[in-house]
């Protein structure tokens, strides 16, 4: 596990939480999309991982699903249960590469905008617990950046989200992704492109 990894999250997100929240009326459509997108079967449980404000918590809380959202940063945190109050939603500190949960207990994991945050090897343990606290056939989807095929448009989106994103962004952009999911053992269900092909909504099942 790489030993700086931690220190700076922690030190990223503590500067960045004030400011998290502005960002939110670009990217709520996203949330809502995505939970149009999945269609959860009612009644379904679901782990949000690195929930960070806990929006896509709360946009999938709001269709009536019950949802657990999990972060490793407490200044994420607070503001996710300052700012969104309701019974379908709880948030708790948890660092994702070891999610406090049983084996099968969720019906479906997301994590969303939160993995081009991780070095590869942070990366693929946290895709390992996902799998794990997944109930068999259950869920996993992830949001997160894409690049458009135009070549224009690839180079402008790339250095625009590079100059505010982690150093990990660049590695990650460039990963296959789908390719780490089959490799985790997972089937692909669908891959979305939303927002201009700058984000993708990736469906695996377990």
């Amino acid at each position: 596990m790489s030993e700086e990894y931690y220190p700076y999250v922690q030190n990223l997100f503590k500067r960045w939480a004030p400011l998290y929240n502005l960002m939110e009326p670009f990217i709520s459509q996203i949330r809502y999309h995505v939970v149009d997108i999945v269609k959860a079967p009612s009644g379904s449980l679901i782990l949000d991982v690195a929930t960070g404000t806990g929006k896509q918590a709360a946009a999938f809380g709001k269709k009536g699903y019950t949802v657990i959202g999990i972060d490793l940063s407490p200044d994420m945190l607070r503001i996710a249960k300052k700012t969104i109050s309701s019974s379908q939603v709880t948030f708790l500190s948890a660092d994702a590469t070891h999610i406090p949960f049983d084996n099968d207990f969720f019906d479906l994991c997301c994590i969303s905008l939160a993995l081009h945050d991780m070095p590869p090897e942070v990366r693929a343990k946290v895709l390992q617990e996902m799998i794990r606290v997944t109930k068999p056939k259950g869920r996993i989807v992830i949001i997160d950046y894409a690049l458009p095929e135009a070549s224009v448009k690839k180079f402008l989106i790339f250095h625009f989200v590079k100059l505010y994103e982690s150093k990990y962004y660049p590695g990650f952009i460039q990963s296959d992704v789908p390719k780490i999911l089959q490799d985790a053992g997972l089937k692909i269900h669908s891959d979305h492109r939303v927002t201009f092909s700058a984000v993708r909504v990736i469906q695996a099942i377990k």
